[in-house]
């Protein structure tokens, strides 16, 4: 076996006792699980059926000088490969972390299988195997250790050869062992033991494989104390082999679960996201239908104001109508009592002169019986308003004119209160000469301007108080 500084060692047992609490005392900060980054490829071949009986190796620029061949025999199903290696550096050569070659068989699928540590002295090294696969090409790559559990880009040599098949795979950068650097003056078993067991607990193996951790640890820890009483102790090599073993298997599982939880937490990122955007959809469906709602109940609103407005007018003009059919039916009836003509104030009532004594204001019997058939046809339509205006012609005093037209017209007044026509339902008032409807120059005009005329009006006929006189 070959190691730099270790090979024939005859430092003292305090020595290495130091130096191993100094390597030991090393830190680094703790990494995730490391996973093949780098793309690389190697010629592969069918030796199934023994079509292949071997192949040679070629060198990469790690190892220039290095040579290799193996032969492959087909045994009970199986391939044996017998492997030789010569004028191959030590694996410390290849950089700080490395301290020895493994070799990998890698299918056409593009999966590393590990075949076992290739033991270098002297440039020289053998290893012979067995494996189930029938095709597949060979590496030989510099490690930290032997249970490394996937190859490193640190290839030294690679099976050659004009074929078309080319296997693919994926390795661990070199830059990922560089913190590993070994201290010097240790057996190259407890190199290796301490630094696999260092990689696995950067990888976390102590929190997903803690067994494994654990005994890989109590073996460095006794392989230390063996070693530090016999540095070329034989038995304190087997143990640092089996703790390098258990930190291998404690990184692999650390890889193996790291993956799945982090394929977990993919899964619960993404139902996560899932049920956000679920719960976006809904809360937009949501506010859409709130929307849609607001916007139907705003159509309903407005589809009810619509209808309301529509049946308020049909109802308006139903009401419109039956107001002008009142209108005039009264206009008829009060036609029957004494001369009623339309107008805007509403119906006028012209009782004329002839219903009082000249220069009087006492009704005559004939104009109380027509008020009285007036007064019976304002109680049968209620809602009715009464204006009663007293009106003379010019002759004689304006004074006295204008006293008589508001007697007459009081009179008048107070008869239908009699009748019980409602009070606050009539009113009086007299305007002397100011109103005259003729011409006063003649009997006939004088005549027709002496009258009291009666002014009904009121919302049940369709003509409001208040109207302006024509």
């Amino acid at each position: 076996m070959s190691y730099p500084n270790l090979r024939n060692s005859r430092t003292s047992a305090a020595f290495v006792a130091a130096a191993l609490v100094a390597f030991s005392a090393q830190s680094a900060p703790t990494k995730a699980p490391l996973s093949p980054s780098i793309d690389q490829s190697v010629a592969a071949q069918s030796c199934a059926a023994g079509r292949v009986r071997g192949a040679l190796f070629e060198a990469t620029a790690l190892a220039p000088g290095a040579k290799g061949s193996a032969r492959f025999t087909v045994s009970h199903g199986a391939i044996e490969i017998a492997l030789a290696v010569w004028d191959l550096p030590p694996a410390t050569d290849v950089g700080p972390g490395f301290l020895t070659h493994s070799v990998w068989a890698i299918t056409a699928e593009g999966l590393a299988v590990p075949l076992g540590e290739l033991v270098v002295e002297r440039g020289r090294g053998k290893l012979r195997t067995l494996t189930p696969l029938s095709s597949f090409g060979l590496i030989v790559t510099a490690e930290p250790h032997f249970a490394i559990a996937a190859p490193s880009e640190a290839v030294v040599l690679r099976t050659a050869g004009d074929t078309s098949l080319t296997a693919r795979y994926r390795a661990v950068a070199r830059s990922a062992y560089e913190y590993l650097a070994a201290a010097q003056g240790i057996p190259l078993a407890l190199a290796q033991a301490t630094s696999a067991t260092r990689l696995a607990h950067d990888q976390g193996a102590a929190e997903f494989a803690a067994e494994p951790m654990a005994r890989a640890e109590n073996e460095l820890a006794r392989a230390q104390g063996l070693f530090a009483n016999d540095p070329r102790s034989a038995l304190g090599a087997a143990v640092a082999r089996d703790a390098t073993q258990a930190a291998g298997v404690a990184a692999a599982i650390a890889v193996e679960r790291y993956a799945e939880l982090r394929y977990e937490n993919l899964l619960a990122e993404s139902a996560r996201r899932e049920a956000a955007a679920e719960a976006a959809a809904d809360e937009a469906r949501a506010a859409a239908d709130e929307a849609r709602w607001k916007v139907s109940e705003t159509e309903a609103r407005e589809a009810n104001e619509i209808r309301r407005r529509e049946q308020a007018e049909v109802t308006a003009a139903q009401a419109e109508i039956e107001k002008r059919a009142l209108r005039g039916r009264l206009l008829q009836q009060l036609n029957l009592v004494l001369e009623t003509r339309d107008s805007a104030r509403g119906l006028i009532v012209n009782l004329g002169d002839v219903l009082f004594d000249v220069g009087r204001f006492t009704l005559r019997s004939p104009a109380r019986e027509k008020l009285a058939k007036l007064s019976g046809l304002v109680l049968a339509n209620p809602g009715l308003r009464l204006e009663v205006e007293g009106h003379t012609d010019s002759t004689g005093n304006d004074d006295l004119n204008q006293e008589l037209a508001e007697d007459r017209a009081a009179a008048v007044r107070d008869y239908l209160v009699e009748q019980r026509v409602a009070e606050d339902a009539i009113s009086s008032r007299g305007y002397g000469e100011t109103q005259p409807v003729a011409s006063n120059e003649t009997t006939a005009g004088r005549q027709q301007n002496r009258r009291v005329e009666i002014i009904v009006s009121g919302d049940a006929i369709g003509t409001m108080d208040g109207g302006t006189r024509p």
